[in-house]
């Protein structure tokens, strides 16, 4: 993203499509060649895998409804208490 947007000039728009798609197919062939090499087994991630899609479907539905200061908003906000709590997280003492 870096790359594209700050030193070929790539719009925002563009460079995000651009992550999104090597994204999309460096996990899924990465996904496919485990599956192959029978190292991952898709019954215990499939509740994962189910309610990820449904939480992006759902949360693309309510971000065409709301102003996008609102959503920068709260996207800051998370940013800021992910930050706070990976600065003060301590793990507990396994048993």
């Amino acid at each position: 993203m870096l790359w594209l947007t700050l030193v070929i000039n790539t719009d925002h728009e563009t460079a995000r499509t651009i992550n999104l798609m090597f994204f999309i197919v460096a996990a899924g062939s990465v996904s496919l060649l485990r599956l192959k090499n029978q190292s991952l087994s898709i019954k215990p991630i499939l509740p994962a895998i189910v309610t990820g899609c449904l939480g992006a479907a759902l949360c693309s539905w309510i971000g065409t409804r709301i102003e996008l200061n609102i959503i920068r908003k709260i996207f800051g906000g998370l940013l800021i208490i992910t930050g706070l709590r990976e600065l003060f997280y301590r793990p507990r003492n396994a048993k």
